[in-house]
This record gives structure tokens, C-alpha cells and sequence, in this order.
């Protein structure tokens, strides 16, 4: 059962997607005394089946969290235009 003093953090997609967006976020726990107890959620999504250069895809994805790799497109919301293209 939540008690008060809980509370949900969730990060906009382009805030993930921003270099340091981990140590931000630590750095904003430890500015407002904040603890985390546990993580519920971690989205993912890759758009291929194997890497260009034969990495292995957990190599890669664990390579993604040690902040070795960031995306290089701007985040970008808009609605789905008629047809289902952007």
C-alpha cells in the first residue's frame, strides 16, 4: 500500500534520449532527498534484428545503459498522419 510520502518519477522519451540522462536523474534525487525503492519499468525498442557490425544485440544494449551510444534524432511527438506515415 502507498503511503504519502510516495511518488512516481517517469522521464519524457526526450529526456531519455539526452546525453547524462542518468546522472541528471541521480543528481535530482539527491537535490530533493529522494530514495528510490524500485524501478517498475524500462522501455526499449529497437527497430533491427542484428547490429551492422555483428555486435550482439545484449552487448549493444547493455552498451546503450553505460551511456556508450545516444540517439541521434530529436525526439519528436506529432500525431499519426492519414495513411500512418508521419
Amino acid at each position: 500500500m502507498p503511503s504519502q510520502n510516495d511518488c512516481h518519477i517517469r522521464l519524457s522519451n526526450y529526456e531519455c534520449y539526452r546525453p547524462n540522462c542518468v546522472q541528471k536523474l541521480q543528481e535530482f534525487f539527491l537535490r530533493f532527498g529522494l530514495e528510490p525503492q524500485s524501478i517498475t519499468r524500462i522501455d526499449l525498442c529497437l527497430d533491427v534484428l542484428h547490429c551492422d557490425d555483428g555486435k550482439d544485440m545484449a552487448e549493444f544494449i547493455r552498451d546503450y545503459i553505460l551511456e556508450k551510444y545516444y540517439k541521434v534524432h530529436i525526439a519528436r511527438i506529432a500525431p499519426p498522419a492519414p495513411g500512418g506515415g508521419l
